[in-house]
């Protein structure tokens, strides 16, 4: 987190967080990053390290049709799903908000806002986040973008738990 500043109109503070471009090493404490490679390569540790025990695995188009305001006052995570997020088209990157993993036998918790951090992904590379990783997003600056999404038929009713900023901690994010 970079800087405070008051929000004049709600007495809110503004919490600001630089966007990042993504790189493996910075990223692996969240999830890992998936890259294209060549037909019939065998199976490595480049590959997405999916769990997908936990329901039936769902796979959907998800049409994100607002462009966002850089303010964001929601986290959530997922503790029984790993869960794999991808623009459908590669001349598009997108913005992902993300805080370590927390606690998986305990829900809900807060996340740890010391590490919170901002990705710009490239539209070519897909996330997996591992299980219980914060996030918010994906964001796009598009009016509208396309993303594939790899969770569980009942995540976001039966395995989501969601932090509001404002309420936790007096404050909301600006991805700057």
């Amino acid at each position: 987190m970079d800087r405070y500043s008051d929000a004049s109109s709600k007495q809110i503070k503004i919490v600001d967080i630089k966007i990042a471009d993504v790189c493996p090493e910075q990223f692996q404490t969240y999830g890992q990053l998936v890259i294209a490679q060549d037909d019939g390569v065998p199976y490595s540790e480049k590959d997405a390290v999916l769990d997908l025990t936990q329901g039936i695995p769902r796979l959907y188009i998800m049409r994100i049709s607002r462009p966002y305001d850089r303010t964001i006052n929601t986290i959530n995570r997922h503790v029984q799903v790993t869960q794999c997020l991808a623009s459908t088209d590669e001349s598009r990157s997108w913005v992902i908000l993300v805080a370590r993993p927390s606690h998986l036998d305990i829900a809900p918790l807060m996340p740890d806002i010391s590490t919170l951090k901002a990705f710009r992904i490239p539209g070519a590379i897909a996330i997996k986040l591992h299980h219980g990783t914060w996030h918010s997003g994906p964001y796009t600056t598009k009016k509208t973008q396309n993303f594939l999404n790899l969770e569980l038929s009942d995540t976001n009713i039966n395995d989501r738990d969601e932090c509001l900023f404002d309420r936790s901690f007096g404050f909301s994010i600006r991805l700057i």
